[in-house]
């Protein structure tokens, strides 16, 4: 199974579940920050990445993530491919005592 069709399984299995009802829609394309948290999370799920802190802003997301260079790469990639409309903002990336955090903010682009 490749890594695409595990994504679309995850995501298919994602919107199946009960939780996809807490998601409040603004419209079709648009999604508010409960929203984006609860996909950014669940995407995070599958993968060796470890959520360090998140913090909600009206219009943002400020999330810490520790793991992997490349895992956190190929997951903000896989989740853009997704989501197309999800923008990552890389803040800062650490590595003290073989440990890499990310720290980013994850916003919903609106414009087309």
């Amino acid at each position: 199974m490749t890594k695409e069709q595990q994504l679309q399984e995850g995501e298919t299995s994602f919107l199946e579940s009960e939780g996809y009802q807490y998601i409040k829609q603004l419209d079709e394309e648009i999604l508010d920050v409960e929203g984006l948290d609860h996909i950014l999370l669940s995407t995070i799920g599958n993968t060796p990445i470890i959520v360090v802190s998140t913090h909600k802003e009206d219009t943002y997301i400020e999330v810490v993530l520790q793991g992997s260079t490349i895992d956190m790469i190929q997951w903000m990639v896989g989740v853009e491919k997704i989501h197309p409309t999800i923008q990552f903002k890389i803040e800062k990336i650490t590595h003290v005592q073989s440990v890499t955090k990310l720290q980013c903010k994850i916003r919903e682009n609106h414009k087309k």
